[in-house]
């Protein structure tokens, strides 16, 4: 086996297949649909190198824990020791305070190799958006490292009662994909993030490492290597060019870009087709392809983030990435990787990790003269949402996303009933200001919500449809409700819903609205439809931060685009809400002129994220709609 673990040029040429794929993907967006699956063609090459070696050692009786977690460290530490550190710098510099904060504990998650379960954790409806995480991409190198931290024992102890390593690979990487098939269904960000649905593209990669070890022979060259190789090549291209990361990702899809891979891997080396993946340029980025993976996200969230990434930031990125991976790899992994004193190397490393991880719970404040913008608009805005209420009293169980909040007058019967998703819950605040400062004679409100829920009637995810349910029941059993308004970000629901796992579809969002409204109206109840407003908005481009890289100002919105992003659902709508006598409140013509819409009045930011209004947003809405909402909120 000594004499197969020997180089393999196409190995690094498939890195850089890998590797390019995922720059391509995040740097300039539409270009390659599939470059994410660059991430599973590195889990079934890191599977099957670490395979081989483990493998080659305990054939010997040379494997050894301690030797081979320290070659983990001096390989891995050196690159995102520099990286987690910069980083640090420049978020210090470039970053909001909350932001920072969130940076701080990225960085000890990806200290720890835990940043899938920080990951994980964070995800909802109003966690940051994830282009602007800069060590988002540390998720699949925690993959790998808790991969790295139990595979050896396992293996090292199939191998002691003599088990056959193929069959517990096998076993592993079959109820690993199983856990993937069945997760990606109920719930895909665990499927995404959680190691146990994620490993088994490392474990095809080791099946195969351990089938080679117990044939004991290699591909050989002729017309079968020639075959499998195009067939992986194909496979390849198709998973980048074909697959998307829409829903249902990993998932079954996954054993696409999984199976091409194993078969580059075998049959690549001792086919001619194989020199497209062992030539020099490719071979060199292959080399360079793990300080690549980190820098290139990095520079590209803290662009995204200052000032909303233009084209020619873009190209930067991509060309610095590379200059700055090349350095790494020349100046640091490779000294720190080989040569002499290895003990010393690497418990040098772990005391940088660790240095960084201390550096980043201390979080340096954020003050002084470079800062003083910064705090001014702190000052000034929030990016706030009202607090969550739970909606127990009416469903008997708590959800996360629930937004049952009492109204203007708490203890009153409502004469009012807001209903719809996170987007009422923004509307709440609004009809919370306009309460206060109109005083109309009987307006009570109530408002009963879910994020990501729309109030529609059989529609949407399960838990969805239980609120909705529960929503009519409290209409219906309410006699003093007169008016029931209906909130929710429509043109989302009106495409089928591009987040979660809704699977509607537009046919089903118009018969769903027209149930809702007629339910209701059977019920003797006038029924008032909220609009969504503008979306799209970069609220926090806003406050000018000390470190940015062109002159682009990043706090607008145009008309344009923000009609764009509506989409085209009022042409169907709106003529039937007429028809039905249903009232409409458009926040547009309020937010909008013929050319902006706005972001900020004077120093007040109105967004608190690129889709809902801040809850000064909101109360603004309310002061200069007040007239029309006394029209439309009047019982008729």
């Amino acid at each position: 086996m000594s004499a197969a673990l020997s180089y393999r040029p196409h190995i690094d040429g498939l890195r850089a297949v890998a590797v390019l794929a995922v720059l391509v993907y995040h740097i300039f967006p539409g270009k390659l649909a599939g470059g994410f699956t660059g991430v599973d063609v590195f889990f079934v090459i890191s599977g099957y190198l670490i395979s081989r070696i483990i493998l080659d050692g305990l054939a010997r009786g040379t494997f050894r824990f301690a030797d081979f977690y320290a070659r983990r460290v001096r390989r891995i530490f050196p690159a995102l020791c520099l990286v987690l550190a910069t980083g640090l710098v420049l978020g210090w510099v470039a970053l909001l305070p909350d932001e920072f904060a969130q940076l701080a504990r990225h960085t000890v998650s990806g200290a720890g190799f835990v940043q899938n379960f920080r990951l994980w954790s964070e995800a909802g409806y109003f966690d940051n958006a994830s282009e602007q995480k800069p060590l988002l991409h540390l998720w699949s190198l925690a993959i790998e490292e808790q991969f790295y931290l139990i595979y050896p024992v396992v293996l090292w102890a199939a191998w002691r009662r003599r088990w056959r390593p193929t069959v517990v690979i096998a076993v592993l990487a079959t109820l690993s994909f199983a856990a993937n098939l069945l997760t990606v269904r109920t719930d895909p960000v665990a499927a995404f993030f959680l190691p146990h649905t994620r490993m088994w593209g490392l474990l095809a990669g080791a099946l195969l490492a351990a089938l080679q070890a117990e044939a004991r022979h290699e591909a050989r060259a002729g017309w079968h290597a020639e075959a499998l190789t195009l067939a992986g090549l194909a496979g390849l291209a198709g998973a980048l060019v074909a697959l998307s990361d829409g829903h249902g990702y990993p998932g079954w899809r996954e054993q696409l870009p999984v199976g091409a891979t194993v078969l580059l891997i075998y049959a690549g080396g001792a086919a001619r087709l194989g020199r497209l993946l062992a030539n020099a340029p490719m071979v060199w980025i292959g080399k360079i392809s793990y300080p690549l993976y980190l820098w290139h996200w990095l520079l590209l969230a803290f662009c995204r983030i200052v000032d909303g990434a233009p084209a020619r930031e873009r190209n930067a990125v991509f060309v610095l990435s590379f200059v700055l991976a090349w350095l790494t790899w020349r100046l640091l992994e490779t000294p720190l990787r080989h040569g002499g004193r290895p003990t010393a190397k690497g418990w040098g490393l772990a005391t940088a990790m660790a240095l960084v991880a201390l550096t980043a719970t201390w979080q340096p404040p954020q003050d002084g003269a470079l800062f003083a913008s910064i705090e001014r608009a702190r000052a000034l805005n929030k990016f706030d949402y009202p607090d969550k209420m739970s909606c127990r009293w009416l469903t008997g169980v708590d959800t996360a996303e629930d937004w049952c909040n009492d109204g203007n007058a708490p203890g009153q019967a409502p004469t009012v009933a807001l209903l719809g998703d996170s987007f009422a819950n923004v509307y709440a605040g609004t009809l919370l200001e306009y309460a206060t400062r109109r005083q109309p004679p009987g307006f009570v409100f109530r408002q009963v919500a879910r994020g990501e829920c729309p109030p529609l009637a059989d529609y949407g995810l399960p838990h969805c449809r239980e609120l909705v349910r529960a929503q009519a029941a409290y209409v219906a059993r309410t006699p003093s409700i007169r008016t029931v308004v209906l909130a929710a970000h429509w043109p989302g629901y009106a495409r089928g819903k591009d987040y979660a796992v809704l699977h509607e579809n537009a046919a089903r969002f118009d018969a769903a609205v027209r149930d809702t409204v007629e339910r209701y109206q059977r019920l003797g109840r006038q029924v008032v439809v909220f609009l969504a407003p503008p979306t799209g908005a970069n609220p926090r481009g806003c406050i000018p931060r000390p470190l940015h890289f062109n002159d682009k100002y990043v706090c607008q919105r145009t008309a344009e685009d923000a009609r764009r992003s509506d989409g085209d659902y009022r042409a169907g709508l709106l003529p039937w809400l007429a028809q039905r006598n249903v009232a409409v409140f458009d926040p547009f013509p309020l937010l909008c002129d013929a050319r902006q819409c706005k972001v900020m009045e004077r120093e007040m930011i109105l967004y608190a994220d690129d889709m809902h209004l801040s809850g000064y947003g909101a109360r603004w809405l309310a002061r200069r709609a007040g007239g029309a909402l006394d029209a439309l909120l009047a019982p008729r």
